[in-house]
């Protein structure tokens, strides 16, 4: 699926997903788990990981791509918002 199309289909199962404000690498893994291709979007997340991208985000898209392929989650059911800004950080190592 090539990423327009996807992003259409997937906003069509879940019209509130964002149209902004965050990354394309994250809105394609969004649309990929609303599609119900969850091998993708873990392909996809793992991708991110392998190039720097945040770890708790595309680690989390990871694992929720994961969870839904086990309970074979159907198309539409997954269902996430991306909160952007500051929210609470990890302490300083020491």
């Amino acid at each position: 699926i090539s990423p327009r199309p996807m992003t259409r289909r997937a906003r069509a199962l879940d019209p509130g997903m964002s149209r902004s404000s965050i990354p394309d690498n994250q809105s394609s893994n969004q649309a990929y788990l609303a599609l119900g291709a969850y091998a993708e979007a873990a392909r996809q997340a793992d991708t991110a990981l392998a190039r720097g991208a945040s770890v708790q985000v595309f680690g989390g898209l990871r694992t929720l791509a994961d969870s839904a392929a086990r309970a074979g989650a159907p198309p539409g059911s997954i269902r996430i918002r991306v909160v952007t800004g500051s929210g609470p950080q990890a302490p300083p190592e020491q």
